[in-house]
């Protein structure tokens, strides 16, 4: 089976990714929660402090051992570098979550349709019926409790991209607000 364009594109990026982390990787291994909370603790802002604390040292003619101040610019230049990637990688992982739920609403469009002329069928056709009944079980909606009785919550429907999603829906339990009517005919016929 041939690839879409579309897949060949995600799977070309998660190439890339996994390039990248590995050369960030040469620098280190990823940090521990320990390192990463040590680390933390530098102060924000004192980037822009460094050349004036430059200065005091060469005018003190102050030496530390084991603390280069080379290393220290090089470092400040490599984090400043890491800056603007983050930010690029940022802006790319908002790109990823539109495409990501562009893609899904779309597919779930599709979807809604062709169980929806499914489902108008099925009265006619024991086979389809029988084949989507766990489609129709999931897009029942739980029962509601009488006045005065109690009834346990149920479990929410889990599903891939996001399980908080709450939306408002039909009598039939589907969320089809999305979809236009004139996607689906009024009556399939048999």
């Amino acid at each position: 089976m041939k690839k879409k364009e579309s897949q060949w594109e995600v799977e070309s990026a998660m190439d890339v990714l996994a390039e990248l982390r590995e050369a960030l990787l040469v620098n280190g291994a990823p940090l521990s929660p320990e390192e990463r909370k040590r680390f933390a603790a530098a102060r924000f802002g004192f980037e822009r402090y460094a050349e004036l604390l430059e200065q005091a040292i060469e005018e003190a003619d102050l030496k530390i051992p084991g603390r280069d101040l080379d290393a220290m610019r090089a470092q400040l230049d490599v984090s400043q570098k890491l800056l603007v990637l983050r930010t690029k990688m940022a802006l790319a992982l908002e790109s990823v979550d539109d495409q990501m739920l562009s893609q899904r609403g779309e597919a779930y469009k599709t979807f809604l349709a062709y169980y929806r002329a499914l489902h108008a069928l099925a009265p006619e056709m024991p086979e389809v019926a029988a084949t989507i009944e766990p489609i129709v079980t999931f897009f029942t909606p739980p029962k509601r409790a009488k006045a005065g009785e109690e009834q346990a919550a149920p479990e929410p429907a889990k599903t891939v991209a996001n399980d908080d999603d709450e939306k408002d829906v039909d009598d039939n339990g589907i969320d089809d607000s999305d979809v236009d009517d004139k996607d689906v005919p009024a009556k399939v016929p048999a």
